[in-house]
């Protein structure tokens, strides 16, 4: 199958995370280790270079797509970051 039809196949919110991920794999300054399925969205760790190539990282961010905007929340560096989520979300409804 063509890569436009396949596109042409997806959701707004599989369309919103192949843009991030283009995104990502575009921008050299930062580059995406992994993603996991978790809540309403996904957790994505994220490594950046600095000017002379050090890694730094990684960054934990929760990012998911609500009203058909993208949404994200910093979670930071953390051994636990499903935890680290939780904790922000109730943080937010309380």
């Amino acid at each position: 199958m063509e890569l436009r039809a396949q596109v042409d196949q997806l959701d707004r919110d599989q369309l919103t995370e192949l843009k991030m991920y283009i995104d990502d794999k575009l921008n050299p300054a930062s580059k995406v280790e992994q993603r996991i399925n978790y809540r309403s969205g996904w957790l994505q760790s994220e490594y950046r270079y600095t000017e002379k190539g050090t890694r730094r990282g990684p960054y934990w961010y929760f990012k998911f797509v609500k009203n058909g905007k993208n949404h994200s929340i910093y979670i930071g560096t953390t051994d636990n970051p499903r935890s680290a989520v939780d904790q922000m979300l109730l943080s937010k409804a309380g």
